[in-house]
């Protein structure tokens, strides 16, 4: 892989580290916007019937990364350019976040720390009744464009979606970002956060659960010992999303990635 990527060049999940997150940028460029086909139309009021609390709000669709700069140049598009694309057009890759969500569950024997998964609904657009790594979503487009992006904005994002599908504040955990995550299926651009939280498994777990109860999202969640991570993404008895499983089986070979 060349040290830029497009948003046609992945056929498969790719990870990319991050050699110095904290310089990490996105540069947002102006719209390229065009009426959507008839067949985008369709296919959107296809996908509104199963699922109508979908909304045709503004994303980041990934432009290009840009690894010797460590830069990701990004547009405003919709959503529905992403699920519903017209014809002949190339891709709607969303630039986004996943968080990897430690915790130490004091009923194991080692005080091992545990990564949180969460079930997608059969409501979701992609990989509904799937496992994954959670929270993840999408970067809100800034309200002026062209503008350039820190770190921050990532971190925003993850705190956000946190909030509104586990209930969990993130804001006073320890935060890494090693690496990128490109999947082809979904399709997005996520950075990958591993987070640390004070709070025990299941002191999260009565948050979550409780949360789960308002949300459509997600309906369940469910802790992995660290030292299990490359045996859950390998199982093909899992449904763990394909990202996930890639994230996972790259945190496998480096536990380092997973310290505080």
């Amino acid at each position: 892989m060349s040290g830029i990527v497009l948003p046609d060049d992945f056929s498969e999940v790719l990870i990319v580290p991050i050699d110095q997150p904290s310089t990490l940028s996105l540069s947002v460029l102006p719209a390229d916007d065009h009426p959507a086909s008839p067949e985008s139309e369709h296919r959107w009021a296809q996908l509104c019937a199963h699922n109508p609390a979908l909304l045709n709000g503004p994303i980041l669709a990934l432009d290009a990364w840009h690894a010797q700069q460590q830069r990701l140049t990004a547009r405003v598009a919709h959503y529905q350019q992403m699920v519903a694309p017209d014809p002949g057009r190339s891709r709607i890759v969303q630039i986004g976040v996943t968080g990897v969500i430690l915790a130490r569950n004091t009923h194991a024997s080692d005080d091992e720390p545990h990564v949180l998964l969460a079930q997608r609904t059969h409501r979701t657009t992609v990989y509904p009744g799937q496992w994954e790594l959670a929270p993840s979503g999408g970067i809100n487009p800034p309200p002026h464009t062209p503008i350039t992006l820190n770190l921050s904005a990532w971190l925003d994002a993850l705190n956000r979606e946190s909030h509104e599908e586990l209930g969990l504040d993130l804001t006073q955990s320890t935060i890494r970002t090693p690496m990128l995550c490109f999947d082809p299926f979904a399709p997005s651009a996520d950075l990958v956060c591993i987070v640390h939280l004070a709070a025990q498994c299941d002191d999260v777990d009565r948050s979550v659960t409780s949360h789960l109860a308002s949300t459509w999202e997600y309906t369940a969640s469910q802790w992995i010992p660290v030292s299990r991570l490359a045996q859950a993404a390998d199982d093909p008895a899992t449904t763990i999303i394909p990202p996930s499983r890639a994230i996972m089986r790259a945190l496998a070979r480096d536990h380092s990635l997973l310290k505080s």
